[in-house]
């Protein structure tokens, strides 16, 4: 827990970053994070208008004129908004428990992972961390969102 706490708030390796992106307002920070639009850096919270913090904001939450988005990444110059976001709204998706149209029926022999094989506790839903960041993340939830229990979060 020290070196994590070192490298998060020593001088060295990836810090806390704060900006206004005015290009984000009106997005919910839910898609910001799951559609990896901040390019080299991790989404953690928002400091509201009026100075409050709220660190990994619900689903809903809106980011509102003004609002800075709280980041961790390398550099404040090394992190910027995505032309093309990666996440769920980048791609056709089906969301859980509803059932795909005929187009996005796939007739294939092809084997999919059951959901929640080789996972611990699969029979129930499950609450997952990431710690850490990398470039494919996005595919990474995408695997587990396939593969986790029902009713787990990440």
């Amino acid at each position: 827990l020290a070196s994590v706490l070192e490298s998060l708030l020593g001088f060295e390796g990836d810090e806390f970053y704060l900006r206004a992106w005015p290009d984000l307002v009106g997005r919910s920070f839910h898609s910001i994070f799951l559609e990896d639009t901040l390019e080299g850096a991790v989404p953690i919270g928002l400091r509201k208008r009026n100075g409050s913090i709220i660190l990994i904001p619900g689903p809903d939450e809106l980011v509102d004129d003004h609002d800075e988005v709280i980041v961790i990444a390398e550099d404040d110059d090394t992190y910027g908004p995505r032309v093309t976001p990666l996440g769920p709204s980048a791609t056709t998706t089906t969301p859980r428990g509803a059932k795909p149209s005929e187009e996005e029926e796939d007739d294939s022999e092809e084997e999919h992972t059951p959901r929640g094989h080789g996972l611990v506790g699969a029979d129930r839903a499950q609450h997952y961390l990431f710690l850490g960041w990398r470039n494919d993340v996005a595919d990474m939830v995408a695997y587990l969102d396939e593969i986790a229990p029902h009713g787990s979060t990440l």
